[in-house]
């Protein structure tokens, strides 16, 4: 097992909530969704692969969910809250330990296979940064011709460090691990039903698609989906209230609040 690197929690409430971020990001991502929740204490990792946690490679999907474990078993039983990638993770966690997880909000993902062709784009375009740079700027040059979105592009250098030693921009971030890690993610997962509350909040013009119902129908007992308008599938940056608004119904109406916390 990989102990992950946990963030300082947002907030001082009774209610644990741990955040997991999606892919290329870390755990910084979700601290602003965070700061918008009630009576919680919200904690976020980052996943294996990213940011400050350490690099794995051939993850299986065990492991997975035995490093969030191994990261927050002191701060369980707690509410899990995942974005695309992320929300993958919740869903092996709940799987493998439902005694540890009260409940499972999933931002913009279901499970189901998506396509790669999107992703694969990406990560042709960051091996061109695989070579010490002199500068973010450059870096910006060098993925503009594939990825014309400066938002996407901006999100993407943040997996630059810079190296006193050489006096450049690196990769923080093992590309190989992580196409190993979404290949594996993006797919349908191989679960049994979770039995907790989950919630579904998908971005009207994100990754909703007309038969979602049935693969919640197939994989939960007792799950709600939702829509969050105005949204693509960054839900929690472009309608940060709705989103937080959803979020917060769903928890004060099915979890418990636990004494002594």
């Amino acid at each position: 097992m990989t102990k992950l690197h946990l963030h300082d929690s947002v907030g001082t409430g009774p209610i644990r909530i741990i955040l997991l971020h999606g892919l290329f990001g870390d755990g910084l991502n979700l601290r602003g969704l965070a700061s918008l929740l009630q009576n919680a204490s919200c904690y976020s990792l980052d996943l294996l692969n990213h940011g400050k946690s350490p690099l794995r490679e051939n993850s299986s999907l065990e492991q997975y969910a035995q490093d969030i474990y191994e990261t927050t078993m002191h701060l369980l039983p707690a509410v899990f809250i995942g974005h695309s990638l992320g929300a993958k993770y919740t869903m092996l966690f709940a799987n493998q330990y439902p005694d540890s997880c009260q409940a499972v909000i999933s931002l913009d993902m279901i499970n189901r296979t998506y396509p790669l062709d999107f992703k694969k784009n990406i990560f042709q375009s960051l091996k061109l940064l695989g070579t010490p740079l002199p500068s973010r700027q450059i870096a910006d040059d060098l993925l503009t011709p594939t990825i014309p979105d400066k938002k996407l592009r901006s999100f993407l250098i943040k997996n630059l460090t810079y190296q006193e030693t050489i006096k450049a921009y690196t990769l923080r971030i093992s590309l190989s691990a992580l196409e190993h890690d979404h290949r594996q993610l993006v797919t349908e997962l191989p679960i049994n039903k979770i039995q907790v509350p989950s919630l579904y909040l998908m971005g009207s013009r994100g990754y909703k698609q007309n038969d979602d119902g049935r693969y919640l129908e197939k994989y939960h007992h007792n799950a709600e989906y939702q829509t969050i308008d105005n949204a693509g599938h960054w839900l929690h940056g472009d309608n940060p209230d709705q989103t937080a608004k959803q979020i917060q119904r769903f928890i004060d109406s099915s979890i418990i609040t636990p004494k002594g916390r």
